[in-house]
């Protein structure tokens, strides 16, 4: 682990903007058990849950993004990332995730398919670590997992410029 100038914790090259002081409600994007990560994509998939129609989604919005930043928020384990990035090479993808495992993870697998526009940060939306209207892409699969989707998704639309495409996929409890 290294701190750089600003201040900011480094681990394995990933920096760490979830700040020190902020309270664990706001750090964490609800975490499953093992059991939870087997049952989960079937529960999933029996609630509609589309890959083909995701991977879509998230291709649509790198290559709309041009040779801009693509924000993917929460990062999931690779699928949608290595693919937005593997669609537009020119494209920068900004995987941020509060979880260590799930940032290694998608390194791992972007550096497996050579794909060198892939970058971390671990971090929640609230948080972000970024000006205004510096995205040029942005990709949310998962708001439902945050405490107070409303706040994470305004930060992430603050971050990301006008008419930048922006595609989504979360399942709300109780919503349509």
């Amino acid at each position: 682990a290294t701190i750089d100038a600003g201040g900011h914790l480094h681990i394995d090259g990933i920096p760490d903007f979830i700040a020190p002081s902020a309270a664990p409600a706001e750090q964490v994007v609800t975490d499953g058990s093992w059991v939870q990560d087997l049952v989960r994509p079937i529960g999933l998939a029996l609630a509609g849950r589309s890959q083909a129609g995701n991977a879509a989604f998230s291709s649509a919005v790198a290559s709309g993004a041009g040779q801009g930043w693509v924000l993917s928020v929460p990062a999931g384990r690779g699928t949608y990332e290595v693919e937005m990035a593997r669609v537009n090479p020119r494209a920068r993808v900004l995987c941020l995730s509060n979880k260590w495992d799930v940032l290694l993870e998608v390194r791992r697998r972007g550096l497996a398919a050579g794909l060198t526009n892939l970058y971390f940060v671990r971090g929640i939306p609230r948080l972000l670590p970024l000006q205004d209207q510096v995205m040029a892409g942005l990709w949310t699969n998962g708001l439902h997992r945050y405490a107070t989707p409303e706040h994470e998704l305004t930060q992430m639309v603050r971050a990301t410029r006008p008419n930048a495409p922006v595609a989504g996929v979360s399942l709300v409890e109780g919503g349509p």
